[in-house]
């Protein structure tokens, strides 16, 4: 199964590269953890954008399964992502940990929390983490939008970024 699971994140790789050469970055994609907008940050995002006629696309609900539908909605994500110039996201989101964006497309963090009192970031628990696979997941971020300055530390912390990258 793990074997399986590597097979799949290597052909997600691939698949962004080659998608990536075929395809102008323009989009604006907004990656959602969930089904929903649990967090309600990304919806009210996505529909002001959509009110400015900008290009939008979304991404929610993909989980890391190797069921048949699972993997065409990978297939799908990795797609819409290599056509992403800004990406909106509002968790760390798996896709974001297998993919090497480059500095061709922005990644912006819409922190929902309003003083963390979790671990997040760099100081969770890696679980058996490779170092690049946490530098992709948590270390991509271009700007993150934080709800409080009182986030501002645990931000800068957590996700290695500078305090001029965080905006409120």
């Amino acid at each position: 199964m793990i074997f399986l699971k590597g097979l799949l994140k290597i052909a997600a790789r691939t698949l962004y590269v080659l998608a990536a050469a075929l395809y102008k970055k323009k989009k604006v994609v907004c990656l959602i953890n969930s089904e929903e907008d649990t967090y309600g940050n990304i919806v009210p995002i996505l529909n002001e954008l959509k009110n400015k006629n900008i290009d939008t696309d979304v991404i929610n609900g993909i989980k890391f399964n190797l069921a048949f539908n699972d993997l065409f909605k990978i297939a799908r994500a990795v797609i819409k992502l290599s056509k992403a110039k800004i990406i909106i996201c509002d968790t760390t989101y798996p896709l974001l940990g297998i993919i090497n964006f480059g500095k061709n497309s922005e990644i912006i963090y819409v922190g929902h929390g309003g003083g963390a009192i979790k671990k997040m970031g760099f100081s969770r628990p890696s679980l058996g983490r490779s170092e690049d696979h946490l530098n992709r997941l948590y270390g991509q971020f271009s700007w993150v939008i934080a709800t409080t300055q009182n986030f501002d530390k645990e931000l800068m912390l957590n996700y290695h970024i500078a305090q001029e990258r965080i905006l409120h």
